[in-house]
């Protein structure tokens, strides 16, 4: 604080005046050669640009704006129209551009040079070059000109080009005749379950049939969004079922099996049939427990005593339940209802022999594979759906139907349970496509399960009876109907002029 006072009262103690440094003016900035530099004015401030003057030499008194310089020059270019002016519209338009300066803000300086006259004749000839090559616009205008008859015959039309040379005004384009696309731009996605559904189909011989023409129900339809139903494979997996079912079929082995007779086969049957109706399994189960036993007794060679039926019988369903159920069996339950005939050793022996002698091979085309997909076809309600499996378990227990093959066993139930149910027409072609049987090739097969059901009430082995006497099964082997070996002639009759005799 004592400097900056001393500074500041520095003249006092000499006796001189106070002078505050604050007051006092400030030196002048001078420029190199000692001269003061003058700050230029602030005049033209936003757009404005100094006032040229008129075309009389008079002075304009209000400064001049982009908009108004504008103004001028159209003034200017209007006043070369009127005659008498003493120069011309362009040179005026010229003056009072040059005056007013419209163009846009100057750019830096860059190294360009000014094209000679030579240079700009060639630019713009390019640039006429690439107008002409352009496409011409295909509207349609008013200013079309029509055409002679001679270039509609050659195929052309005539189109007002703007950007051609105005002196010519038309020019002549071929016109290019419109064609339809013969097929859908989009392209054709190929998935693989389409490419293999249709090798599968090409393999195995089915060809796609006009379903329209013959009316044949489309049985999968509500099934489609099913993944468990195998919409898009179940043609080709009973195409091949139908090639293999004769392949793997037991044949008639009463004549080297002379202690399996049919009688005894019989009895043995209607047995599994209670025992699996009892331990409560699955379908699939019992129909493949009789395969297993037909095809072991047809290729056994040796002699099967009658006193080793029931063990055969008892390993068939031992093997079939470890096939297709979820809990098997036991053995000790298979010994059980056996009334304790057979010991746990013997079984399971007896087991190892019978497999060896199938080769361990399970997956076969059974009658109870037909006859869901027969049934589907037949548009079955519950009480047709029992009475078809009702007459299959009565076919099991026939040994005259080992002959046949078990698609057309399971197309002989449906057809006796049409008739006995009096469905007409009893035979559709829809029947005819998926089962691949026209109705007289079924009037052998479907004769036996006639009379087999028409001796079921009277027969001492009552198993399938009285199973399907239960509510659970609808009681069809109660249901009384017209139906006799006699009438089945006139149905098959009057079904064979619908359906025709192709399968």
């Amino acid at each position: 604080m004592a400097s900056r006072g001393q500074n500041v009262v520095s003249q006092n103690h000499r006796g001189g005046a106070v002078r505050v440094q604050s007051l006092l003016p400030k030196p002048q900035a001078t420029s190199k050669y000692g001269e003061r530099k003058s700050r230029p004015a602030l005049d033209n401030i936003s757009n404005l640009v100094p006032a040229p003057p008129t075309n009389d030499g008079k002075p304009i008194n209000r400064p001049i704006t982009r908009g108004f310089g504008a103004k001028l020059l159209a003034n200017a270019q209007t006043a070369a129209a009127v005659p008498g002016s003493k120069k011309s519209g362009s040179d005026q338009a010229k003056e009072v551009k040059k005056q007013v300066n419209l163009g846009p803000a100057p750019r830096k300086a860059t190294c360009v040079t000014k094209p000679t006259i030579k240079k700009k004749e060639s630019n713009d000839q390019a640039v006429q070059k690439r107008v002409d090559q352009r496409p011409i616009a295909k509207k349609t205008t008013t200013n079309v000109a029509k055409a002679p008859a001679l270039q509609k015959k050659e195929g052309k039309k005539v189109m007002q080009n703007s950007r051609s040379d105005p002196s010519v005004g038309k020019v002549t384009v071929p016109m290019k005749p419109i064609r339809k696309p013969e097929y859908s731009r989009r392209r054709e996605v190929h998935t693989l379950t389409s490419v293999l559904s249709t090798r599968s189909r090409v393999a195995c011989g089915i060809k796609e049939k006009a379903r329209k023409e013959v009316q044949i129900e489309d049985i999968d339809a509500a099934d489609i969004n099913n993944q468990l139903a195998a919409v898009e494979y179940i043609e080709a997996i009973y195409s091949y079922y139908k090639q293999v079912e004769d392949t793997y079929r037991p044949n008639d082995y009463v004549s080297r099996q002379t202690d399996a007779n049919p009688r005894r086969r019989t009895i043995l049957m209607d047995w599994i049939i209670e025992v699996h109706h009892r331990f409560k399994l699955r379908p699939e189960t019992l129909y493949l427990t009789v395969y297993i036993i037909d095809r072991y007794l047809s290729l056994e060679e040796k002699l099967v005593p009658k006193t080793e039926l029931q063990l055969v019988g008892i390993c068939a369903m031992l093997i079939a339940s470890k096939y297709e159920e979820i809990w098997a069996p036991q053995v000790d339950d298979l010994i059980e209802i056996s009334n304790y005939a057979y010991e746990r050793a013997a079984i399971l022996e007896k087991e190892k022999q019978v497999l060896n002698k199938l080769d361990w091979y399970l997956t076969v085309p059974t009658l109870y594979m037909f006859l869901v997909r027969f049934i589907k076809a037949a548009r079955a309600d519950k009480e047709m759906e029992n009475m078809v499996y009702f007459l299959a378990e009565l076919g099991l227990l026939e040994h005259s139907l080992i002959k046949y093959s078990p698609s057309m066993v399971a197309a002989s139930c449906v057809y006796v349970a049409r008739c006995t149910l009096g469905k007409s027409p009893i035979w559709t072609p829809t029947l005819v496509h998926h089962t691949h049987y026209a109705a007289p090739q079924l009037c052998e097969c479907a004769q036996i399960l006639v009379n087999a059901r028409l001796a079921a009430p009277h027969s001492k082995l009552i198993a399938v009876q009285n199973k399907y006497s239960h509510e659970e099964f609808g009681k069809v082997a109660l249901y009384q109907s017209d139906v006799s070996p006699s009438s089945t002639s006139t149905a098959f009759a009057s079904c064979s002029s619908s359906c025709g005799n192709s399968s």
